[in-house]
């Protein structure tokens, strides 16, 4: 679980290469886009299209070494992220 009151990305969670990541967020948005990246490896991210601009989760399929929440334009946001 993360928590984000700024425009700047969560610290990475480790998957290990399972597959499949679900991203939940829950919070005051602040107008902000919240996007979902992904990295084969903990060191080179990858944005994907899955974003949120509201309370809601998005999942991928992909197998992934680590993944992490950017969130962007937003005026005084108070987010909490999960990845499961």
């Amino acid at each position: 679980m993360a928590t984000l009151t700024t425009n700047t990305s969560t610290d990475a969670v480790g998957f290990r290469g399972k597959p499949g990541v679900t991203m939940y967020a829950k919070g005051t948005w602040g107008s902000g886009t919240l996007t979902l990246a992904i990295s084969p490896d903990g060191s080179n991210w990858f944005s994907t299209t899955s974003t949120l601009t509201a309370d809601g989760f998005k999942t991928i399929t992909d197998r992934v070494k680590a993944v992490r929440a950017t969130l962007a334009g937003a005026t005084n946001p108070s987010l909490t992220i999960w990845f499961v």
